[in-house]
């Protein structure tokens, strides 16, 4: 149901050109003014304060992308918090095998390896499907019309690059998600140039985290194969659980980053809002 009103001469908000649609009212908050594309109408309405929320929610079909990573990353932590548990057990058990050899089996070092092994096999994969699903996230939301371009340093395709060139992945990935995060800022769409932004302080443990586990790399299933020498599987094991509280902590904190990127991709610019407010406004 629409109110008669005076209808409003055409402000700079709105110039002719623009697409028809109820818009917020420049004369009178809390209201909706119909503007027909060259004109401001004289039928006003209520403001419908859901009516962003689900037509934010439409304009973002590729959140449930984003939804699938997160559920994946989430599902990677509690898989390396079983290969946590399983590292040190392993490390408990191949201490006392190595005290005590009577007491060891070549069946209970098998059955350690064959668990150590399907494990690590089922880390693996899941890491490949994240990787895949969250670097197509990733170009997705470098392409968005409602990031800004200007804050991104680097091309859809160098964002991805930059996770398989040597000595760049070390510090280029984390740059890249760091411009994404700003530049889906609604106050960041404004902005007509490039400018420098700190790291956002979740990214901190997420990236350090990632490079940990990185490094990090030798699996516990490798000492009860008896693969690597005793000072190998000493070190390893010692520096193994770390490893996967590192990867742990990774996947929490970049689940924290992409939700926070999708939020502020369906927020609302109020600065802009007020700018237009202020332009409507009689001199």
């Amino acid at each position: 149901m629409t109110v008669d009103s005076p209808a409003l001469p055409t402000t700079p908000a709105f110039p002719i050109g623009a697409a028809p649609g109820w818009r917020p009212d420049p004369a009178r908050p809390g209201l909706e003014r119909l503007w027909d594309g060259s004109h401001w109408t004289d039928h006003v309405r209520p403001i419908d304060r859901s009516q962003p929320e689900r037509a934010a929610l439409r304009a973002t079909p590729g959140r449930a992308l984003a939804v699938v990573v997160q559920v994946l990353l989430g599902a990677g932590a509690l898989l390396n918090g079983a290969l946590l548990i399983f590292s040190l057990y392993a490390g408990n058990a191949l201490a006392v095998w190595r005290i005590r050899p009577e007491g060891s089996s070549a069946t209970d070092r098998a059955f350690l390896a064959r668990l150590g092994l399907t494990l690590d096999a089922c880390a693996v994969t899941l890491w490949v499907v994240t990787g895949v699903l969250f670097l197509l996230w990733l170009v997705r939301r470098y392409r968005d019309p409602r990031v800004n371009p200007t804050l991104l340093r680097r091309t859809p395709t160098m964002a991805v690059l930059s996770w398989f060139v040597p000595l760049l992945n070390l510090w280029w990935p984390a740059q890249c998600l760091k411009d994404l995060w700003h530049a889906s800022r609604p106050e960041a769409r404004s902005i007509l140039g490039p400018v420098r932004q700190p790291m956002p302080a979740v990214m901190w443990p997420w990236w350090l985290g990632w490079l940990a586990r990185s490094v990090i790399v030798v699996e516990p299933f490798y000492f009860a194969l008896g693969v690597l020498p005793p000072a190998t599987a000493d070190f390893g094991l010692a520096w193994e659980p770390f490893g996967f509280g590192a990867a742990i902590l990774s996947a929490v904190c970049l689940v924290v980053v992409m939700n926070q990127i999708e939020d502020a991709l369906v927020a609302p610019d109020l600065s802009a809002q007020t700018r237009r407010g202020e332009s409507a406004q009689p001199a």
